[in-house]
């Protein structure tokens, strides 16, 4: 059995669907813990158990636009913000209408490569995947609003900031 305790409350950890999860019982009764525990590995048998919660149709407009307005807008400066509504038009005009569970590292990859025969250094189109990273970060942890980082499965582009004097 898969139950631990951290201070004094009683977690689960347990496989699903390939991955390991870690979920807090929020109980302080061993007994309890138990319950809960098989109960979830019971609907993981049946096939009942979801992970999250659905949540409904969201776009990556949607995704950048609440990015910009709730974290980017009231946590940096005016000049950093700006330079991430810049990244943020280009990410909008390549996935606006993408759903934000249907984002594959493929599309991030031929993103990546159309944006280097355009000319664009390595260091900007590393900065749009790194916007659009950390805009996937928040949906994920805090939001609830995906269950996976496209992002975190793309090579950023090696920069060579070569200076000749």
């Amino acid at each position: 059995m898969a139950l631990y305790r951290r201070g004094p409350v009683w977690w689960m950890r347990f496989n699903y669907q390939g991955r390991q999860i870690r979920r807090s019982t929020d109980v302080t009764d061993r007994k309890l813990a138990e319950r809960i525990y098989f109960k979830v590995r019971g609907r993981i048998a049946e096939g009942t158990w979801c992970d999250r919660p659905v949540v409904p149709h969201r776009e990556v407009k949607d995704l950048l636009e609440r990015y910009l307005r709730d974290y980017s807008a009231p946590n940096k400066g005016a000049m950093t913000h700006r330079r991430d509504q810049s990244l943020a038009a280009h990410l909008l005009r390549a996935f606006g209408d993408i759903p934000i569970d249907q984002l594959r590292p493929a599309q991030l990859a031929a993103y990546k490569a159309s944006r280097r025969a355009q000319g664009l250094a390595a260091k900007t189109i590393n900065d749009e995947l790194t916007l659009l990273g950390h805009a996937y970060k928040l949906a994920v942890r805090e939001w609830e609003w995906a269950t996976d980082n496209p992002v975190l499965k793309i090579t950023k582009e090696k920069v060579r900031n070569v200076i000749e004097r």
